[in-house]
């Protein structure tokens, strides 16, 4: 196996011979197209070698990944259904804010935007204080991607029973299947998610469903205009 070092140092022999050439004269296209695989070969083993480690395995960690796979933390405190804060720095910050991989829950109330808890969201919140606030969790992490839209790290919360945070809530239709964005237990889980809406459970419960819009009606009636 060459070294990164070697590779770039022949792909630069490479490209002043192809310059010192093509000045002295224009290749034909049986000359052009050995030349052109040869380049072609060298930039994607650069691009192997240099997504590889020193033990060969192909997959550098981040540091991210070095940081938080595997590791045991300590929850703090509960955002909503798919957020939590654990008690690790981040950067400049004291704690890490963690969402959850591969899944959504309902939106909570946002009171400085004017909005309102959506169906269930309190309960899917209360569900993830009840198991695992103050408690310790194990956070697992993806290789290909660590961190959301908005910086918060991506983990699947291992509780301290060996259960995932992110398929109980699915499995208790207290969350959507998330398929936006790939990861590895992606078919898995929208299998659970399938399960838990033939069941008719959570937010695949019609009947409630209709009984609580009802009564998010009939409040609005009563609230002054």
């Amino acid at each position: 196996m060459f070294s990164f070092s070697q590779i770039l140092k022949g792909r630069s022999r490479f490209i002043t011979k192809l310059r010192r050439n093509n000045q002295d004269q224009k290749p034909t296209p049986q000359e052009t197209k050995p030349r052109v695989l040869l380049w072609l070969s060298l930039v994607l083993l650069t691009g192997v070698t240099s997504c590889m480690d020193h033990s060969g395995k192909g997959f550098i960690p981040s540091g991210d990944y070095q940081k938080y796979h595997q590791r045991k933390v300590n929850v703090v405190r509960v955002v909503d259904g798919d957020t939590i804060i654990v008690d690790v720095p981040d950067g400049k910050k004291e704690i890490t804010r963690i969402r959850f991989w591969g899944m959504d829950t309902p939106e909570t109330a946002k009171p400085r935007f004017k909005k309102k808890s959506q169906w269930l969201a309190n309960q899917a919140m209360a569900l993830v204080q009840k198991l695992c606030k103050h408690q310790k969790v194990t956070l697992i992490l993806e290789k290909h991607d660590q961190r959301g839209k908005y910086g918060r790290l991506l983990a699947y919360i291992q509780l301290e029973d060996g259960r995932i945070l992110n398929e109980v809530l699915l499995e208790k239709g207290l969350a959507k299947y998330e398929g936006r964005f790939g990861h590895s237990h992606q078919w898995q889980y929208q299998q659970i998610y399938l399960q838990a809406k033939a069941k008719g459970i959570g937010l695949w419960n019609r009947q409630a469903r209709k009984k609580y819009l009802a009564n998010r009606r009939a409040q609005r009636k009563k609230s002054p205009q």
